[in-house]
């Protein structure tokens, strides 16, 4: 299967419908690309991954709060683990316990 360098579709905004306009590509190849826009009407983030495959070309687009900056430098930080959730659970709590231990304190006094 020949398939082109570039793949080219118009892709419209989860959020409002618009198309999506200017993507700046974060990763590229002859049979995907993923892209990263922002909406010119909602001003919502997405990603697009599209894709070329024996039956045509296929789009994903999804909304996210990160700016392309964002995705750009987390995309290569370490996933986070089972380990790294539990540690952040047992710290709010912990967190949360001494700020109403404060909170009751200070309505006794």
């Amino acid at each position: 299967m020949s398939t082109p360098s570039h793949i080219s579709v118009e892709i419209g905004c989860p959020s409002c419908g618009a198309h999506l306009q200017n993507g700046k590509m974060l990763e590229g190849r002859e049979e995907a690309q993923l892209t990263h826009y922002q909406c010119h009407e909602c001003l919502h983030y997405c990603l697009a991954l599209v894709f070329q495959s024996q039956v045509g070309v296929s789009s994903v687009v999804t909304i996210t709060d990160l700016n392309f900056e964002d995705v750009v430098r987390l995309r290569d930080a370490d996933p986070i683990t089972p380990d790294d959730v539990l540690n952040l659970h047992q710290m709010l709590n912990h967190k949360n316990a001494a700020l109403l231990l404060a909170m009751r304190r200070k309505k006794k006094a």
